[in-house]
């Protein structure tokens, strides 16, 4: 039988007629010409070339129906949906009118939280799908219409590192630009919720000092020219005229001066007394770094970094340029003494002393505790304390006598500041009392004077309280168990008597600086200090001495007498007291510590406590340390169950740290701690810097949760 090609066609069109499925959700027959309709327009398919199409196979059909007139059977054709796809812009209701499949239900990547929550199915509409559309409830996704959870974390991720950079960066500008920049970047933070958006601003230069590259570089030649203005200031005002190179390059020779004469006429005449004034000078003077004696730049950069705490015109540079030209010093200090590499020299030990005195008043001793006890190795390896140094017979008749007094002062004025140091660790001195004779002269002119005109009857007597004050610590460490017994209050009053014998030297009128007047009232408090180291571990006990003294009565008694002392300084020095210096805070800092334990018991111990938080609460604004003693006092009241004087309240809670959660607070003061045993003071464990106790930042952290923030 034969078929004409007509006739073929009709018969696989009506095939296909009778195989189309009723319903047009389900899917067309499987050929090798059929495609599923995917509901969008395929690459380089359009709405004409579908109009293109469809003409010719109507076409087919009407000579299919005139060439087969008796066919009983219709031809039909494919859908037209399951040749092309409809085009991607028509709406549903074309889509509908046209007869064109509808697809499956697509998956939803992304359930809504609701109907996470419910474990419901979700259509993932958006703004709201449909379940929360009909029950009223909010719609909230955490992804994205095209995202799934693990592409939304990422997201979010990236989101927040970048933002984090860029709070780093704000952070970054607002520490290290000029208060006047900072000032206008903190308003604009006021005026603007965003932080982002003021970042912005930053970066584009919309702010009035930053309008341009070339403003840019206008206001940082302003700001240098400020700086060489306040640093000739500074030169044409201070005592010294020293140059600053090659010894440092942190600041001009202005700055370099007043930082100098700060450390001289303010921190040598009790504290500093190691360094011989006109041998640092003659060496400085001369420029030749590798071949003195008493100079280094690791010396001159630390004796500056200590100078800086109460310097107007580094406080002055501080707030044209930014950043802080005291840690600039300290930080370059210690580079130096990286590119020593270890070097075993008297200048180093200085340094280092300098340096751990510079962290202390920064409230960071702990971390400065390295140089302490390196200082200490470097003395002993130099045998300092015991003999003179090879090389001081070998520069001839004419500085041979010079440098043995300078060496003299330097044996002996490290032994005394290892001495005040210790104490606030409750140890003996990590250096031993020297052996050399105190041959030093005066220190305190800038000129020397003739040979033998000017010992140096203050530090002379500092030496003797030194001495004294070693052999009371060292007897406290050694004697813990004998603590209270007849024979432990026989030897306390046999030292007691050769304190008594001790002779201050005669006062005299006030000089440059803290020299003269005020070095004999340090002196007196010294002698203070010695006696409570004597007598206060017998202040947790009940014993009374043989002519029935309350040792914790002569505790408070020598604490008055360290506050009448500071007081007429104050009345002497005004300038100076209220700027502070290592002396006051230092004796400010053992009254408060000795009167904690007993202000419930001795009406009389409130005044020099009082006095002594009103103090650190004055110098706050020049000593780091200051807020951090504040803390420890009211954490070891804490600690004790002590209920501190009201009129305190307001020095703590306006004492701010660093670190403004107390956490790891880097402040290693051991604290005298109370107990039947008499405490730490007589023997106790020995703790991270020798001395057994609990330390002050250790203190601070455990009652942090307490103390009002």
């Amino acid at each position: 039988m034969f078929f004409s090609p007509s006739g073929r066609l009709e018969s696989r069109l009506s095939i296909l007629a009778l195989l189309a499925p009723a319903s047009p959700g389900n899917s067309p027959p499987h050929n090798l010409g059929y495609t599923l309709p995917t509901g969008a327009s395929s690459p380089g398919t359009s709405n004409s070339h579908l109009a293109h199409t469809l003409p010719s196979q109507h076409h087919q059909d009407d000579g299919v129906n005139t060439g087969n007139k008796g066919a009983k059977l219709q031809a039909l054709l494919p859908r037209p949906s399951e040749q092309l796809p409809p085009p991607r812009a028509a709406p549903p209701s074309t889509a509908r009118s046209s007869g064109i499949a509808v697809p499956r239900r697509i998956a939803t990547i992304v359930a809504c939280e609701n109907c996470r929550a419910k474990r419901t199915k979700c259509d993932g509409a958006r703004p709201k799908c449909s379940r929360c559309v009909r029950l009223g409830t909010d719609c909230e996704y955490d992804a994205g219409p095209d995202e799934t959870r693990s592409i939304a974390r990422k997201r979010k991720y990236d989101e927040m590192k970048s933002d984090l950079s860029d709070m780093q960066e704000l952070y970054e500008y607002l520490r290290s630009r000029p208060l006047q920049e900072v000032a206008e970047v903190i308003s604009r933070i006021r005026s603007n919720q965003d932080p982002c958006t003021v970042l912005r601003l930053v970066r584009d230069g919309d702010l009035l000092l930053q309008a341009s590259a070339m403003g840019r570089k206008g206001l940082e030649s302003g700001v240098e020219d400020v700086v060489a203005k306040l640093d000739d200031t500074a030169y044409r005002q201070s005592p010294l005229k020293l140059s600053a190179m090659p010894w440092t390059d942190v600041a001009g020779n202005g700055v370099v001066s007043e930082l100098v004469s700060i450390f001289f006429d303010m921190e040598q005449p009790f504290a500093m007394t190691f360094l011989d004034r006109h041998c640092f000078l003659a060496d400085m003077f001369s420029g030749q770094v590798d071949s003195v004696r008493f100079c280094s730049p690791a010396l001159v950069n630390a004796i500056c970094a200590l100078g800086a705490f109460t310097s107007p015109t580094a406080k002055a540079i501080d707030q044209t340029r930014g950043g802080s030209v005291r840690e600039r010093f300290y930080n370059e200090a210690k580079k130096q003494l990286d590119f020593e590499h270890g070097k075993v020299s008297l200048a180093t030990v200085m340094a280092l002393y300098c340096l751990f005195l510079c962290s202390s008043e920064a409230g960071i001793d702990r971390a400065g505790a390295f140089y302490r006890v390196s200082a200490s190795e470097m003395y002993k390896k130099l045998r300092l304390g015991s003999e003179f140094p090879a090389w001081v017979e070998k520069v001839g008749p004419g500085h041979s006598e010079k440098y043995r007094r300078a060496v003299s002062r330097a044996a002996w004025g490290l032994f005394c500041v290892e001495s005040i140091s210790s104490f606030v660790y409750i140890q003996p001195a990590l250096i031993p009392p020297p052996t050399l004779p105190r041959i030093f002269d005066n220190n305190r002119e800038d000129t020397a004077a003739a040979e033998g005109e000017a010992y140096d009857v203050l530090l002379d007597a500092e030496c003797s309280l030194s001495k004294l004050l070693y052999e009371v610590m060292s007897y406290n460490l050694a004697n813990g168990d004998r603590l209270g017994k007849e024979d432990d209050i026989a030897a306390r009053l046999s030292f007691y008597r050769k304190l008594l014998e001790w002779e201050a030297p005669r006062r005299e009128p006030p000089t440059r600086g803290l020299y003269g007047l005020c070095q004999c009232l340090f002196l007196e408090s010294y002698l203070s200090i010695v006696v409570i180291a004597l007598f206060r571990p017998l202040t947790p006990l009940t014993n009374l001495l043989p002519d029935g003294t309350d040792p914790s009565a002569l505790v408070i008694s020598h604490c008055n007498a360290m506050v009448s002392r500071t007081r007429e300084m104050r009345s002497s020095y005004p300038r100076e007291y209220s700027e502070g210096c290592i002396g006051t805070l230092y004796f400010f800092y053992v009254v408060s510590i000795s009167l904690v334990a007993l202000l419930d018991r001795e009406a009389s111990a409130r005044d020099p406590f009082v006095e002594s938080c009103r103090y650190f609460h004055l110098v706050t604004r020049n000593f780091p340390v200051g807020p951090a003693l504040l803390r420890g006092l009211q954490a070891l009241a804490l600690e004790t169950g002590v209920r501190l004087p009201e009129e305190c309240e307001s020095f703590f809670a306006e004492a701010k740290l660093a670190n403004e959660n107390f956490r790891d607070v880097p402040v290693s003061y051991v604290i005298p701690t109370t107990g039947a045993g008499g405490g730490n003071e007589s023997g106790g464990t020995q703790g991270r810097n020798g001395g057994g106790g609990l330390e002050l930042g250790n203190l601070i952290e455990k009652w942090s949760s307490t103390m009002s923030i």
